[in-house]
């Protein structure tokens, strides 16, 4: 409880902003793991927290708390620092920046490029920088939105961190439908990695919502379960909340 309270508090110190629809953007990890081609708008701030509930077979399990902040430094550019954290402590911190290439146009998709670095921190935190490029694709029909995002490892750890682990290769296909007059996005995905060179392929399918509460606030819980050929499923449970809000001194004629 003291972790959301802290996470909530700190975002309400600062200026809100307005006229939010953040519930629509789809973040990694937030429910499901495919993202959406666009990044967060410019100065804007955007500080989440998230939990994972993992079951990781014979009866063991693995609790995960996801700190993260965004921050949008241009139209097109927005850039981000998350923290995992385990039972064992610190699994790495993982800084990313997202550009949209293009926004939608007749015939063809959003397109953006992000780049995540994992840098081996704390006790989980794995050996060696690992990092991975990912290519994000989003079309739009309506009130219906697909997404493709692929991926492909950079460079590859010595050894694996103990959350938010960089695989070799990702790719993941979802869609989700706006419900506009509960200000909720209804999403499905399914997505298929492959940690290292010897691993099997893992496939994940999941389900989640996004619902914002208030202009600034919005929740989000999924459900999902990975299998791999060979071992045990592992279902999961994801729930976390984001706020959205702006710092005057940064933005053009604001007080400082």
């Amino acid at each position: 409880m003291r972790y959301w309270i802290a996470l909530l508090g700190a975002g309400w110190v600062v200026t809100p902003a307005t006229a939010q629809i953040d519930y629509r953007n789809l973040d990694g990890g937030r429910p499901t793991t495919v993202e959406d081609a666009y990044p967060l708008e410019r100065y804007a701030f955007d500080l989440s927290g998230g939990y994972r509930y993992i079951r990781t077979g014979r009866g063991g399990s693995q609790q995960i708390f996801e700190t993260e902040l965004q921050y949008g430094i241009q139209n097109s550019l927005a850039v981000g620092v998350k923290a995992p954290l385990t039972a064992k402590g610190l699994a790495g911190l993982r800084v990313f920046a997202l550009y949209n290439i293009s926004t939608e146009r007749p015939g063809l998709p959003g397109l953006a490029w992000r780049f995540d670095g994992l840098l081996p921190l704390g006790s989980e935190g794995g050996g060696g920088v690992a990092s991975i490029l990912q290519l994000l694709a989003t079309r739009s029909f309506g009130r219906d939105r697909l997404h493709l995002n692929a991926g492909i490892g950079v460079n590859r750890p010595t050894r694996p961190a103990g959350a938010e682990a960089i695989p070799r290769w990702s790719v993941g296909l979802a869609v989700d439908r706006t419900l506009i007059r509960s200000s909720t996005l209804l999403v499905g995905e399914i997505a298929a990695e492959q940690e290292t060179g010897d691993a099997k392929t893992g496939i994940t399918a999941a389900v989640g919502f996004r619902r914002q509460m208030t202009p600034t606030v919005v929740l989000d819980a999924g459900l999902s379960l990975g299998v791999a050929r060979g071992e045990r499923s592992r279902p999961a449970v994801t729930l976390g909340v984001s706020h959205t809000f702006g710092i005057a001194g940064l933005m053009p004629g604001g007080k400082r």
